[in-house]
């Protein structure tokens, strides 16, 4: 009986681990906190309001949870609204502990970069009455010199540059001069739990290939943890094109005439008496098209062939092509 009973249990323990590994949410990622439907449209003067949602949506999502959808501003009103006043400086929603802050009168922009690289679900940013303009949008991450945002007055729903949105200023340094403070996801530490899945990547130590040196594609590295989250490859060095050539024979003369290379800074030359096995060779430095005699010749019987080159400045190091198939001449 008590082998039965501990069959059993066993038993129901590979299907609870079964069944657990075929329910278990994977994590989110950068794409899901930015899909379309993340993002909503404001009620009347409730910019505030309409942007925190966006931003407990996201952060609910970081957190692996799926009733983002259900975070509306009419689920979130009594929570974190005060009517006739706006917005809460602190309030707790889902789990989701949100705080203020002023943003420093200089170096605002530093100083939201700053905080966009320890807040992957974003910040609140609010323009408090410059320009004669109040109103919040969600800065939702900073990417190659533009920050993205979503806009709860603008046009478009979803993810947008700054620049495009309806915060007063011409371009984004401006928009950026008007904001006053912001709200920010003060509980749970996201950056330190989701950076090791919500990767926003940015190329580091990229290095072109040349024909001297083998280049490298570059790490992507994760903006959040700084950590390589893919290792570059390495290139190989290029490579100079062999050139094309015409040859033409005359009295105890050779013509060569050399099709310029793309990069190459000249051609070498090398001439073969097949009957005595001496040999000619020369280098021109020339990047055109151009004829050159092999003159004085003495033998009747040549092979010949020739190869590109290009020159280091700083180096004074010379990279060949290939050299051309030999070609048999009569003199």
């Amino acid at each position: 009986m008590k082998k039965i009973v501990s069959l059993i249990l066993s038993c129901s323990l590979l299907i609870s681990a079964f069944l657990f590994s075929q329910t278990s949410v994977s994590a989110a990622t950068f794409e899901d906190i930015n899909k379309p439907e993340v993002f909503i449209k404001q009620q009347p003067r409730t910019c505030t309001l309409a942007s925190s949602v966006m931003l407990v949506r996201r952060a609910t999502i970081l957190c692996d949870e799926t009733n983002w959808k259900s975070i509306t501003e009419e689920s979130m009103r009594s929570t974190a609204w005060i009517e006739g006043t706006g917005l809460r400086w602190d309030f707790t929603y889902n789990g989701i502990t949100v705080s203020h802050q002023d943003l420093p009168k200089k170096n605002k922009k530093t100083a939201l970069i700053d905080l966009l690289k320890i807040h992957p679900e974003g910040i609140v940013a609010y323009n408090y009455g410059n320009s004669k303009q109040y109103h919040a949008i969600i800065l939702t991450d900073y990417s190659e010199g533009v920050f993205y945002c979503a806009d709860p007055a603008g046009s478009t729903v979803g993810r947008v540059p700054l620049e495009s949105s309806t915060i007063k200023g011409k371009d984004q340094d401006a928009k950026i001069a008007n904001f006053s403070y912001y709200w920010y996801v003060a509980s749970p530490d996201l950056a330190n739990s989701v950076c090791d899945h919500l990767h926003q990547t940015e190329l580091k130590n990229e290095k072109p290939a040349t024909y001297f040196e083998k280049g490298y594609t570059g790490d992507k590295v994760c903006t959040i943890c700084k950590e390589v989250i893919e290792k570059g490859k390495q290139i190989n060095k290029l490579s100079l094109k062999t050139p094309g050539v015409k040859y033409a024979t005359a009295k105890k003369k050779i013509k060569v005439t050399y099709k310029k290379v793309k990069d190459a800074t000249g051609f070498q030359v090398k001439c073969v008496n097949t009957e005595n096995g001496n040999s000619y060779a020369k280098k021109y430095n020339t990047k055109k098209t151009v004829t050159k005699a092999i003159t004085s010749l003495r033998g009747k019987s040549y092979k010949v062939k020739i190869r590109s080159y290009t020159k280091n400045k700083d180096t004074g190091k010379i990279v060949y092509s290939k050299w051309t198939k030999n070609k048999k001449l009569k003199v």
